[in-house]
């Protein structure tokens, strides 16, 4: 989902080298661990500097704009085929040859994707981000203004799942199952809870 340069509704996107390319956080079964992944898309071979991928909360109960995971992905390089794709150890994916492979430490436990409403943002930064920090204290659906002085969001992707009202999602595209839930860039409205 790489995007034009936009600002819109509070969130500034560039294109760029890298962008989100698949999330699967709810895979089928149970557990999750370790069928989650995160597979990102950019320039072949190109390290990546100050570059984080956050979620951030998007439940009502669980305190929308909340960073809940931060993963430095800087000084990784996107594979040679243009794929950098972070795996949970123990996973049964065959990775395309060429593709970067992170794996999470080997132990199969997860990164906690939990699932639910959410958004994964693709940024950079030199001020590491802190998971546990609320980046939307007034639950407008925008991320606050202060923030984004020291993020550059490269991609970003939003999912909302059924549970509705109070629920937002913050990113540049959002899929959302319930007409309740609030977010701030493009909707695509969906018949099923994304995962």
């Amino acid at each position: 989902i790489l995007v034009g340069v936009v600002r819109a509704l509070g969130l500034t996107t560039v294109r760029g080298q890298t962008g989100i390319n698949e999330v699967l956080f709810n895979p089928p079964g149970s557990p999750d661990s370790p069928g989650e992944y995160v597979e990102l898309r950019g320039t072949p071979n190109r390290v990546l500097s100050n570059t984080y991928l956050l979620t951030l909360e998007g439940d009502a109960e669980g305190s929308p704009g909340t960073i809940r995971d931060v993963f430095n992905l800087s000084g990784q390089a996107i594979g040679g085929n243009g794929f950098l794709v972070l795996l949970q150890g123990g996973n049964s994916y065959a990775v395309t040859a060429g593709a970067a492979v992170l794996t999470d430490g080997g132990n199969g436990s997860g990164w906690g994707l939990a699932n639910g409403s959410k958004s994964f943002l693709l940024i950079r930064t030199t001020n590491p981000p802190t998971a546990g920090v609320n980046v939307d204290a007034n639950n407008d659906g925008l991320i606050d203004p202060a923030v984004l002085t020291t993020w550059t969001i490269i991609d970003s992707v939003g999912v909302l799942d059924n549970s509705g009202a109070g629920d937002i999602a913050y990113g540049a595209i959002n899929f959302r199952r319930n007409p309740a839930a609030l977010a701030s860039g493009t909707l695509v409205e969906v018949g099923f809870s994304p995962g």
